[in-house]
């Protein structure tokens, strides 16, 4: 019996991906394989972000997700908003409103949140707690709006279900 050089006897080092084992028997598969990879880097995406959103000292937290507010909507929450994100954000939100006047940066944040997918499946799961911080937050940004400022709080109000 000649031994085998070159085959892996633990399946877990294999550096070749699972998706070329699909390669050999129908396209289809190939193509769903890809899909399923693109899923999931987009998962790890959003989990490498949770990740270091849970990590971040909470004074720091706006800026770590103003600094990433262009790939929110199109990497970070493509497949969906997680429930207890959006109500951490919101009292993070809170904290940076009581440093500062500026409300443009929270109003943008705020409106991309909102944009990402199943981002009203995720407001109603929040519970009633979750949803005052986001009353608060709202009559906070309500004080200190300009006259620009006003109609797309409103906007955001009725988007985020806070009455």
């Amino acid at each position: 019996m000649k031994p085998k050089i070159g085959v892996h006897w633990n399946p877990l080092i294999n550096t070749a991906k699972s998706c070329d084992s699909s390669v050999s028997t129908t396209s289809g598969k190939l193509t769903c394989c890809k899909k399923n990879d693109v899923v999931n880097k987009s998962r790890e995406t959003c989990e490498d972000f949770l990740q270091s959103w849970k990590v971040t000292v909470d004074s720091e937290k706006f800026i770590y997700v103003w600094n990433r507010r262009n790939d929110l909507q199109s990497h970070i929450f493509r497949t969906e908003i997680p429930a207890t994100f959006l109500a951490n954000f919101a009292s993070v939100c809170l904290e940076h409103l009581s440093k500062v006047d500026d409300i443009t940066s929270i109003i943008e944040l705020l409106d991309i949140l909102r944009t990402c997918n199943r981002f009203d499946l995720a407001m109603c799961f929040m519970t009633k707690d979750e949803k005052s911080t986001f009353e608060q937050l709202f009559q906070q940004l309500q004080k200190k709006s300009d006259k620009s400022s006003e109609s797309k709080i409103k906007s955001l109000i009725i988007k985020y279900i806070v009455s």
